[in-house]
């Protein structure tokens, strides 16, 4: 939305005779963002249903009073403040701010133009509490994962990883975070090109499966993984990746030992079973001896 040009009506202390009842219907009763209408002293002028309900008032009687002591409480703007950010650059500026309350709003501030000069704001507000919230619990259930966890965005940049990929690795969060993955020491160059071309099939929609890989730790020694891939999205359009990774080093030493165990065991087991065989078989000739032996009249005391 580009800086508003000409003069905006609605309802309040300033609202005009004549304005179309659908246009006024749709901004004050159907949007669910809270939208505030006012001057450049930041005093308000109008407000839609929405804005009135988030203070549990009627949009008349916010009329005229400045919007930082509606909402967050203040007797100045708030720091930061993207409608003074706006009134100074003459454009859209956008921020977050945190009322007393522990709410958490997104402001995007507008100037209305008029003849090259700002003559009033639009002040657009979406509550984001909820969505915080949800984000907050979301990064502590990724903090306390057992398994590592790391974000990159379509470039392949470090965004994010949590504790558990930082001992996997042995690499501190700070030492991981804003490096492109083909930078990270913990990936061997032999398997680079394999891990670009699957990155770049993930950032073009294509999840693969799960499937191990094997990576250097920082002392030297390497480990083995399972590996699951996903992608992030935000309004539909992929913004990067996530991977889920498993340290299975000891399982797979385990499993190797148990092996190398069991074609042992096997090894003794055939030795043991051709060893019966061979008893087996020199017992036969034995007897067969015995039999020859007895034939011929001679005793086993004729034999010692």
């Amino acid at each position: 939305m580009n800086p508003v040009k000409g003069k905006t009506g609605g309802s309040g202390a300033s609202e005009k005779p004549g304005e179309p009842e659908i246009i006024k219907s749709i901004v004050l009763d159907t949007i669910s963002e809270l939208i505030i209408y006012q001057d450049t002293e930041m005093r308000i002028l109008w407000v839609n249903k929405a804005a009135a309900e988030s203070v549990k008032k009627n949009p008349g009687e916010l009329a005229g009073k400045h919007c930082y002591e509606v909402w967050p409480g203040h007797n100045k703007p708030c720091v930061g403040c993207p409608i003074m950010k706006s009134l100074k650059s003459g454009k859209q500026e956008t921020g977050e701010v945190t009322t007393p309350d522990g709410r958490v709003w997104i402001i995007r501030g507008y100037p209305v133009i008029e003849n090259g000069k700002i003559v009033n704001m639009v002040e657009i507000v979406l509550e984001m509490t909820e969505q915080r919230k949800i984000e907050e619990r979301y990064r502590s259930l990724v903090e306390l994962a057992p398994d590592g966890i790391i974000s990159a965005d379509t470039k392949g940049n470090i965004i994010t990883c949590n504790d558990a990929f930082a001992e996997l690795s042995g690499y501190r969060k700070d030492e991981i975070a804003g490096k492109n993955f083909v930078n990270l020491p913990t990936l061997r160059k032999r398997d680079l090109p394999r891990y670009i071309k699957l990155f770049a099939s993930v950032v073009r929609g294509k999840r693969p499966g799960p499937f191990e890989f094997e990576w250097v730790h920082k002392d030297g020694s390497v480990r083995m993984g399972d590996i699951r891939i996903g992608v992030l999205k935000k309004d539909g359009k992929i913004t990067g990746i996530q991977a889920v990774i498993r340290d299975v080093t000891n399982r797979k030493k385990a499993e190797e030992n148990v092996s190398k165990r069991t074609e042992e065991l096997e090894r003794i087991n055939k030795l043991s079973i051709g060893r019966e065989v061979k008893m087996s078989e020199l017992k036969k000739r034995l007897g067969r001896l015995e039999a020859l032996l007895k034939k011929h009249g001679i005793s086993e005391k004729d034999v010692d």
